[in-house]
């Protein structure tokens, strides 16, 4: 079976919708809130879409995408595997294998913000997390990825779940999606990052989305861990920020338990 691509922003876009529902207790203000048409057309379902013939196929699952034009763009696998493609998805060059390898790097989120360089962020397991393996980055397209995690100060996170750029220099991460909920950032193009706890507000943290340097959203949850009675508890929680992390404020908080965004 082929898995569809996956369409970067799709969980944030989808929670910010349900954000405009009853339960939430402040809706989001314009510019934040997206039109309805942009999630009918956001969905793999949607009209206009086809799969490509040439689809790269997984055991696993294909987590995340990144396109620079729209030609060019990497696609990131469950299994640590990494695809290329320069011509829309016509074709695509495996840079990097699935791996059923104990211990192997689960990659979950992919940015990249010029033909070379890139990062990747790993999920690190699921309930024996490794230290210090959350962010890896690339500066050969992909042919060959080091793990950068020692290069980020302040709360360390475990895993980094979502990825996303507004250039060159400034990109933004969240994770993991069953915690602890950490949002780091750079803002010298990957040289350095720095990186705070979004407790109590987020128990975990699944993606992020920015607008612009300073406005943007991260979905997650309250509640959520590995266990099956933090998960029972959880509830869905989207956040955002006006200052471009420094501080997050909580938008919506979902009304019923045993829910947390997703991707």
């Amino acid at each position: 079976m082929k898995p569809a691509l996956v369409i970067v922003g799709w969980a944030v876009a989808v929670a910010l919708a349900s954000c405009q529902s009853s339960e939430s207790n402040e809706p989001l203000p314009d510019p934040l809130v997206p039109p309805i048409d942009t999630i009918a057309t956001i969905s793999p379902i949607a009209s206009g879409w086809t799969e490509l013939a040439n689809s790269p196929q997984t055991a696993g699952h294909f987590q995340d995408a990144s396109f620079i034009t729209p030609n060019e763009g990497w696609l990131a696998g469950l299994q640590g595997d990494v695809y290329h493609t320069t011509d829309g998805g016509a074709t695509w060059e495996t840079l990097r294998s699935p791996s059923n390898l104990n211990g192997h790097p689960i990659f979950r989120s992919v940015v990249f913000v010029s033909p070379t360089l890139g990062w990747i962020g790993d999920l690190n397991n699921f309930t024996n997390p490794e230290p210090a393996r959350s962010l890896w980055e690339t500066r050969d397209a992909g042919k060959t990825f080091t793990n950068i995690s020692s290069r980020i100060t302040g709360f360390a996170p475990v895993g980094i779940c979502g990825l996303w750029s507004v250039d060159a220099s400034t990109i933004y991460g969240v994770g993991r999606w069953n915690g602890p909920a950490v949002f780091v950032k750079s803002i010298d193009g990957g040289v350095t990052w720095q990186s705070k706890s979004l407790a109590p507000m987020m128990t975990g943290a699944v993606d992020v989305y920015f607008f612009d340097k300073q406005h943007g959203i991260i979905a997650g949850a309250r509640g959520v861990g590995n266990s099956a009675e933090e998960q029972t508890a959880s509830r869905t929680v989207i956040a955002s920020t006006n200052d471009g992390g420094d501080t997050w404020v909580e938008r919506y908080v979902g009304s019923t338990t045993g829910h947390w965004a997703w991707k």
